[in-house]
């Protein structure tokens, strides 16, 4: 994780003859993990387990046979509903899709791709096709044939097809790009504010000087990329960190609200139950939580 920017995971792809990333990733319902960014496409493929994916703010239900697309620049977590949640990650550098000399097809497609241009859908299901490309290049991946490589690429060539054709959700002009990963930055520092101060009282005028934004502006602007008010994010942070507590240490509920930034204990027990569907004491048994 970059220390400058809190959320930001830099991505190094060690093989740059095929840059590819595979893993198998496990998730258990008491994990929790930042949510992060990166540039990369990124996408996971669900074959056990329920769960949702967060993507910009947006919860996503995740399940087997559920692909969930990273676009670039898009923050996100995985989150187990119960048990274990097990998925494929593929995560691609753009590199793969640059070849010696320009043509048709990379003006046309990979380029806009390559920058970025191409938003896909978060959420595919019940593509035969789609499912068909994934299943191969795990195959692919586990077995490392002679040619693998090659069969892999071509099957990721295959699926970006299939996403252009069918799941395309919106294009937008390299302005449009600029100003979105700009925007991105300022709420980045945000929530580094966030995430270190949630324990204290937080302004959002402070939060509003600090990105040298409006007030109208910040707020529509946190909204639209965070997909939650600033005020409800800065309650999930805390409700998370009392769970953490709530799991984790001696202290008792009353002592918990308080130390997450919660100044009345009964707002703190209605705001939990209201995040996580059950209630602080159903979390830990405490004696004074009555």
């Amino acid at each position: 994780m970059d220390n400058k920017k809190l959320l930001y995971e830099k991505i190094d792809i060690l093989n740059l003859s095929f840059p590819v990333i595979f893993h198998y990733d496990c998730v258990n319902a008491e994990d929790r993990f930042t949510r992060h960014w990166h540039e990369k496409m990124e996408f996971l493929y669900f074959v056990e387990g329920e769960g949702e994916v967060i993507c910009n703010g947006k919860e996503i239900p995740v399940n087997p046979g559920v692909l969930t697309v990273i676009n670039s620049n898009e923050i996100h977590e995985v989150i187990a509903i119960s048990g274990k949640l097990k998925y494929y990650c593929i995560i691609i550098d753009n590199l793969l899709f640059k070849a010696m000399h320009t043509d048709i097809c990379e003006a046309r497609y990979i380029n806009p791709i390559y920058q970025n241009l191409i938003i896909f859908e978060n959420r595919i299901e019940k593509d035969n096709d789609i499912n068909l490309c994934i299943d191969n290049i795990v195959k692919e991946f586990n077995l490392k044939s002679l040619g693998y490589e090659l069969s892999i690429k071509s099957y990721i060539f295959r699926l970006m097809v299939i996403l252009l054709r069918k799941h395309t959700y919106t294009t937008i002009t390299p302005n449009e790009y600029n100003t979105r990963v700009k925007n991105l930055d300022k709420i980045n520092s945000i929530l580094k504010y966030i995430e270190k101060n949630y324990n204290r009282n937080i302004k959002v005028e402070d939060l509003c000087r600090m990105a040298k934004l409006s007030k109208y502006y910040f707020l529509h602007l946190f909204k639209r990329i965070m997909g939650k008010p600033v005020i409800d994010y800065i309650n999930y942070i805390r409700i998370n960190k009392a769970e953490e507590m709530l799991l984790n240490s001696d202290a008792n509920i009353t002592e918990t609200a308080f130390e997450c930034g919660f100044n009345d204990a009964n707002y703190f027990s209605r705001l939990f139950k209201k995040y996580k569907k059950m209630s602080p004491s159903q979390v830990k048994k405490d004696p004074y939580s009555k």
